[in-house]
């Protein structure tokens, strides 16, 4: 339910586990942030993905 009422900050807590190392999950959360209306966010996690 949180996912759907809060996809900012499920997208936000998704990043948080995917800098582990996990440039496929980084570029999906930049995606659903960006869908979320995040464009700082999203163009952040897209730094990190390099």
């Amino acid at each position: 339910m949180a996912k759907t009422l809060f996809p900012a900050a499920t997208a936000q807590l998704d990043r948080a586990e995917a800098l582990d190392g996990d440039p496929d999950r980084l570029a999906a959360t930049a995606q659903a942030l960006a869908r979320a209306g995040c464009p700082y966010q999203s163009a952040r996690t897209r730094l990190v993905t390099g």
